[in-house]
């Protein structure tokens, strides 16, 4: 479902997500006091400069927009929910093919607070900078590709868990910002709320359809997603855990490596993945019952990849969707792609197998996974990402 082509590499090395941020934010992580080399001195110089063009171009948006952004409404969004490396870019990129729903660009969740005043002209003359695939896997890469909102969130307000790829070597600087509930104040979750809707308003705003949303993180939120659109639908996709920590692990050491000012290695990152995952899954299954039932869908990574067509065909019988007759028409390009694409390939060491296996059996458990496989390879999904080129993420 993509051109094939070197996995895990690019044209060019990608911009860091930072060059998205206003001067007022870049200041703000600066003060978190992230790691800088010398080397990366230049790196700094460059997203100062664009972080002062952002603030300007947002303040000229505000002045275009932000009478017209107030009066838009959220429709009710589709949530595709599921940890990072689950298949849940894939999931997203096939939504997108059904003329009724809209999804973010990787442009204007890259530059969240100016993109409705500079996407026409902007991404134009930017497109050169981004490089073909993204970082992470082989995923085609452009301004105009479906992206994950959760790099918009992070560049407005700093509070998500991607901003770990700026302290690779000092994880604990920053851990507050993984769960909303638990690590921000009353008044910094309200502002976080409020900068959500504002960006899911100017989106709507330019689309004009209801929104396929996708971010890994949001699958700790659903307490926080039902407060604010309870009308919404969720779409939670798994994949076999082995997969996931190989593919993960992978994921952080690339983010850190494209967006951090330190060429120091991630810390702790194996026992960070594991818990991560644990804390991610504990919240789910706790709240996953909030959700209407007619609202709700579940399905395997495995079986959307086998038959993408079937499931999702299932998927609409279940929502009382129209259009799934149609569902091969607007594949059909996909479908024909699909075969050729390369996937990324990690062996996982016995001593992990072991302890995955150990520390995330009651997720194998609930989703039928078995715990000893007979091969100890595991493979990227076709679409999979935790996040843009350009994020951690995501």
């Amino acid at each position: 479902m993509s051109q094939q082509g070197p996995v895990s590499e690019s044209s060019h090395q990608s911009l860091p997500v930072w060059c998205g941020l206003t001067l007022r934010n870049w200041l703000a992580l600066l003060r978190l006091k992230p790691t800088i080399d010398r080397a990366s001195w230049k790196r700094v110089v460059g997203i100062s400069a664009a972080s002062t063009a952002n603030s300007v171009f947002s303040a000229v948006e505000n002045l275009l927009y932000s009478r017209r952004t107030r009066r838009a409404t959220v429709a009710p969004p589709v949530f595709v929910l599921g940890h990072w490396r689950s298949g849940t870019t894939f999931l997203h990129q096939l939504l997108t093919r059904d003329p009724r729903f809209a999804a973010p660009t990787l442009f204007e969740c890259s530059f969240p607070s100016h993109f409705l005043a500079t996407e026409s002209w902007l991404a134009r003359l930017t497109s050169w900078m981004q490089p073909r695939t993204r970082p992470m896997d082989a995923v085609e890469n452009s301004w105009d590709a479906p992206a994950e909102e959760e790099i918009a969130l992070l560049l407005l307000t700093l509070a998500s868990p991607y901003l770990v790829s700026a302290f690779p070597d000092r994880p604990e600087a920053v851990a507050r910002f993984n769960s909303l509930a638990g690590g921000l104040s009353k008044e910094e979750l309200q502002q976080w709320k409020d900068d959500y809707v504002r960006f899911l308003r100017k989106l709507s705003l330019r689309h004009g359809k209801p929104l396929v949303l996708k971010s890994p993180a949001n699958t700790s939120r659903l307490p926080l997603l039902l407060e604010l659109f309870p009308e919404a639908r969720f779409i939670h996709i798994v994949r076999n855990p082995y997969a996931v920590f190989s593919s993960t692990m992978h994921l952080h050491r690339v983010l850190s490596r494209e967006n951090g000012l330190t060429s120091r290695p991630p810390v702790d990152l194996e026992e960070r993945v594991l818990s991560s995952y644990l804390a991610m899954y504990h919240s789910y299954h706790l709240y996953r019952m909030k959700i209407p039932a007619h609202q709700r869908y579940e399905l395997k990574f495995e079986d959307l990849e086998g038959d993408p067509v079937g499931e999702l065909q299932a998927m609409y019988a279940h929502f009382g969707w129209s259009g799934a007759d149609r569902i091969p028409e607007w594949l059909a390009r996909d479908l024909e792609r699909q075969p050729g694409f390369r996937k990324n390939s990690f062996r996982l060491p016995e001593g992990l197998r072991r302890r995955v296996a150990q520390q995330w059996e009651p997720v194998f458990h609930r989703y039928g996974y078995p715990f000893e496989s007979p091969s100890q390879t595991s493979s990227e999904p076709a679409f999979d990402q935790t996040s843009p080129s350009r994020s951690g993420s995501e």
